[in-house]
């Protein structure tokens, strides 16, 4: 008898419950659809365009998309859904699954989120949602994740065994009142970039294996905190610091070495600053409450190029990059000098004067001189002081005839980090000539050969009029 009871149990397990309307693809509800305290199996997905009312149901699909509107009362899903219209969710358990809800409006009041293998519940857009006693529990992902500009209600909710942070939010207002957040992998709440309004009101924080409360750049209201027995520690305020490394004349210093130092003596860096001289460090300690208040502040920062630093010192957060100047050199080519009009095969001096209009002295400096395109000598300079100049120079003999560009510049190879790349060059225009003796000397020559030549013609003409008597 028992074993016919038994097999009578097998054989009602294999079918559809009484009630349960199974459809194979998907189901598309485009106009108004009412599923009330009945059962249905979707072997497919769920798409709402229109509206869907569920009432003491039970849905099963394999994913389920809200763009019009979805309402579900007393109810059971098992599926994914991902809304970008209306959801509201009254007594209702999602089970295995999780809410996605990337646009318009989301209400859950007295429900249940749990077993998800991502998030429990995901807000990225939309303007205003709220969660209300209900719970959000062990989902493998955070238990609620808010990333984006809108406001996020938590009311009298448990946030409980998730595998990352009960709360992860970044952006956004959220306020969380009369809840309980515990027991998850992450952090309890982690609140990043927060509006102005946000705030935590009355609720326990406990038993999370990171911060209870872990906040980013911005500080929180927070009034009737209760936090206790979480990994790290009761309360975090961190800074992802940005730092604005510019030269004594508000140029970019790219490339500086970056190190900050709290007041505690803990070092962060060194961080290379890029060309565009922004160094970034993230999730530096401004204060930790773990069983008592430690304050980080004042920052000190320090950067640093080619052995030359510039320091500030910050109080604390801010929301605009952190500006530190560096006193550089500053190499230029003051000025040119050699005659304007040269004369071919003769040896001149091409002279420059170098200078240093930077805060801090230069050192192995190196200076070349062309004659249009050709390399005609380099010179170096051993130190340049702060203001001062120093003449250098070349022997040059133009060789071809007509207009040329004498050019120098200084530190061609940017060994030398400075304030400015571009007043490195200066030039001089000569114009090269023929000597005037080489340009008289071979007309008078030729004329002298071509009286010569007469001449010889001449007295050989006389002597043969002699020689013949005439």
């Amino acid at each position: 008898m028992r074993a016919l009871i038994f097999a009578a149990v097998l054989v009602l397990s294999a079918v559809p419950m009484w009630g349960a309307d199974a459809q194979s693809g998907d189901w598309i509800v485009s106009g108004e659809e009412f599923l009330d305290s009945a059962s249905k199996e979707v072997s497919g997905r769920v798409v709402v365009e229109g509206s869907l009312v569920l009432r003491n149901a039970t849905l099963t699909a394999v994913e389920i998309e809200v763009t019009g509107s979805l309402v579900a009362y007393n109810s059971t899903i098992s599926a994914d859904v991902s809304s970008e219209g209306h959801l509201e969710l009254h007594s209702t358990d999602i089970m295995d699954a999780g809410v996605q809800v990337s646009e318009g409006t989301f209400t859950m009041q007295g429900s249940e989120v749990h077993g998800s293998t991502e998030d429990g519940v995901s807000i990225t857009g939309g303007s205003y949602h709220m969660i209300i006693t209900s719970s959000i529990r062990g989902n493998r992902g955070y238990g609620v994740y808010i990333s984006t500009n809108t406001t996020v209600e938590l009311r009298d909710t448990t946030v409980s065994s998730n595998g990352m942070d009960g709360v992860h939010a970044v952006s956004g207002t959220l306020t969380v009142v009369d809840c309980e957040v515990s027991a998850n992998s992450g952090h309890g709440i982690h609140i990043q970039d927060a509006l102005p309004g946000s705030s935590v009101v009355n609720t326990t924080v406990s038993g999370n294996s990171g911060w209870g409360v872990r906040l980013v750049n911005r500080e929180v209201q927070m009034v009737g905190l209760s936090c206790r027995d979480n990994g790290l520690g009761d309360l975090a305020l961190f800074w992802d610091l940005t730092v604005d490394v510019r030269d004594a004349a508000g140029g970019t210093a790219g490339h500086a070495v970056v190190t900050v130092e709290d007041s505690a003596g803990n070092t962060y860096g060194p961080v290379d600053s890029g060309e565009d001289g922004a160094a970034l460090f993230r999730d530096v300690v401004v204060y930790t409450v773990a069983g008592g208040r430690e304050d980080r502040t004042p920052f000190t920062i320090t950067a640093s190029v080619d052995g030359t630093s510039g320091t500030t010192t910050v109080k604390g957060i801010q929301s605009e990059p952190v500006e530190v100047r560096i006193e550089m050199p500053d190499l230029m080519v003051s000025s040119v000098h050699c005659p304007t009009s040269v004369t071919l095969g003769k040896e001149y001096e091409v002279t420059a004067v170098v200078s240093n209009t930077g805060g801090v002295s230069a050192e192995n400096i190196t200076v070349y001189f062309y004659a249009d395109s050709a390399l005609i000598g380099k010179r170096s300079v051993a130190v340049l002081e702060p203001e001062t100049s120093q003449e250098v120079y070349v022997r040059w003999t133009p060789e071809e005839k007509g207009r040329v560009v004498l050019s120098v510049r200084v530190d061609p190879e940017d060994a030398v980090k400075e304030v400015s790349e571009d007043n490195n060059r200066s030039e001089l225009t000569v114009s090269a000539e023929e000597s005037l003796t080489y340009r008289f000397a071979v007309p008078i020559l030729l004329l002298i050969g071509i009286l010569g030549m007469g001449a010889i013609k001449l007295y050989n003409w006389v002597r043969y009029r002699r020689a013949i008597g005439k």
